[in-house]
């Protein structure tokens, strides 16, 4: 026989560990392991990166204060990973769902989201698209906005009631059309609005007086019209008033959001205002309508009496009662959704109040709120839910939907009650 030679000669003389030279159970286990290494390559392979890694999150933990993280999505260095890692140790568990499925990966650096991204968060018609029963917006007004009744009872969490500001208007389209009166409609600011119906349905304006048209042909308002697939339904300028309802058998059926597809034009919440080709679905018909009371539009008068219960910071105010009786004012061009800000008479605080500030406290649909130059801001359904400036009184809310339909330059009187 010939002698072996060259490195695996090399590896056959040298000596065996274990007793007597020879253990047979580390030559099993090291065959197996020169098998599952044959063919891989012994050195330590190199590569160029063709992408930027993303940076780790700079470590903040001193050398030999390793512990356990108390942070969900620690990823940082030197922190021990027993208590990350499926949260429990290899030893008490064997079958294990997937480790952290529902925590943001820590290391990795988040692209800042821009100015658009609230705006994308927002539910939004179908824009250009196709349902099965459905309206298309073919034009809008200067606020044409989705409103049903609200999400009130959300205060505590900072949301607004939003809704309607002529519930009343809204209420009376919906029963027209065979709806329940919480059902979402269309308000539309000083109307000028046109829908195409791609679907057989009926639909009910109200609010104030306006010129309603199908077509070349005017039909009435506050009463039901019945649509077939193709009509464009027109709304002209309304008179004698601001905002215009529409209703649409079975309702605007955009999703829901906190109970409501109201949009809130404060916090953001709910449908984007309305524009030209957005199509909006809508929900399934259940029945015929039922009978309405008939009401006449809704009307702003030539001047607006306002009834209001004083408090909670009426002694704020030298002569709560006497300023409020006695000041003139007339709607400000920079009222909204939020409030509606008058112009004129300032009311005067109490000497004791004068230099004082209030802390933020929680305000409702209706308050008074007299900011620092002394005008009264009446807040509306789009509200903050917190105010620093104190409240003077509250409206009544019979009162709330006059305020609605009052047009910018309309007198006011602020009536107090005791």
């Amino acid at each position: 026989s010939h002698a072996a030679t060259g490195p695996a000669a090399d590896r056959l003389r040298r000596p065996r560990s274990g007793i007597g030279g020879l253990d047979r159970s580390f030559e099993r286990r090291r065959g197996r392991r020169a098998a599952q290494r044959r063919g891989v390559h012994g050195g330590v392979l190199r590569f160029r990166a063709r992408l930027r890694l993303p940076g780790r999150v700079a470590g903040t933990v001193a050398a030999g204060q390793v512990g356990q993280s108390p942070d969900q999505g620690a990823g940082r260095i030197r922190w021990h990973r027993g208590g990350i890692h499926r949260r429990v140790s290899h030893g008490l568990a064997r079958r294990l769902a997937a480790d952290r499925p529902h925590q943001r990966d820590s290391l990795r650096r988040q692209a800042n989201p821009g100015p658009g991204a609230a705006r994308a968060r927002r539910s939004r018609p179908v824009r250009g698209g196709v349902v099965s029963r459905s309206l298309t917006v073919v034009r809008v007004g200067p606020q044409t906005l989705i409103q049903d009744l609200g999400r009130p009872g959300n205060a505590h969490l900072g949301v607004p009631p939003s809704g309607a500001l002529d519930v009343p208007a809204l209420t009376l389209a919906n029963r027209l059309v065979g709806n329940p009166e919480s059902a979402a409609g269309i308000e539309a600011l000083l109307g000028r609005i046109q829908l195409r119906a791609n679907c057989s349905c009926t639909v009910a304006v109200t609010g104030p007086s306006v010129l309603v048209s199908v077509g070349d042909h005017l039909v009435d308002s506050h009463a039901p019209v019945h649509l077939r697939a193709g009509d464009v339904l027109g709304l002209g300028a309304p008179v004698g008033g601001l905002r215009c309802y529409v209703a649409v058998s079975g309702g605007i059926d955009v999703p829901l959001q906190l109970s409501s597809r109201a949009t809130d034009i404060l916090s953001g919440i709910g449908p984007d205002p309305l524009r030209a080709n957005d199509v909006l679905p809508l929900g399934s018909v259940d029945g015929l309508p039922e009978g309405a009371d008939v009401l006449s539009p809704s009307v702003a008068p030539a001047e607006l009496v306002v009834p209001v219960l004083l408090g909670p910071r009426e002694d704020w105010f030298d002569d709560p009662h006497g300023q409020l009786a006695a000041g003139r004012w007339t709607v400000s061009q920079q009222s909204n959704r939020v409030g509606l800000r008058l112009d004129g008479t300032a009311l005067r605080r109490a000497a004791a109040f004068e230099a004082r500030e209030l802390p933020s406290e929680g305000v409702v649909t209706g308050s008074v709120q007299v900011p620092a130059n002394g005008r009264p801001v009446l807040f509306l359904a789009d509200h903050p839910v917190t105010g620093g400036y104190p409240v003077i009184g509250v409206v009544t809310a019979e009162a709330l939907p006059r305020l609605a339909q009052a047009r910018p330059g309309t007198p006011v009187r602020l009536q107090p009650l005791r």
